[in-house]
């Protein structure tokens, strides 16, 4: 069962790791629809549905979060290189 990025922060029990995942997820949907400088931390809280301060207990800034977006495809990418590579 999927989780929607905003439903994560609807109970205090899930983890850190699964709210700020939440983040880069919603955060990385609006800098794919309306670009990065066009989006505000605002936009961002407003998609989660929770407050701009709540953000920053995840990240500390809007570079942040598009450095932990650049960094986890990254892991993306390095986790899928073996399968890629065994396919040929």
């Amino acid at each position: 069962m999927e989780v929607s990025p905003e439903s994560v922060f609807y109970t205090r029990h899930r983890a850190r790791d699964q709210k700020q995942f939440a983040v880069l997820t919603a955060a990385a949907e609006l800098f794919l629809s309306k670009g990065y400088h066009a989006t505000r931390l605002d936009d961002v809280a407003e998609r989660l549905r929770i407050t701009k301060p709540a953000l920053y207990n995840y990240f500390r800034s809007k570079h942040d979060i598009l450095f932990a977006c650049h960094m986890l495809g990254h892991d993306i990418i390095d986790d899928s290189l073996p399968e890629i590579e065994a396919a040929g």
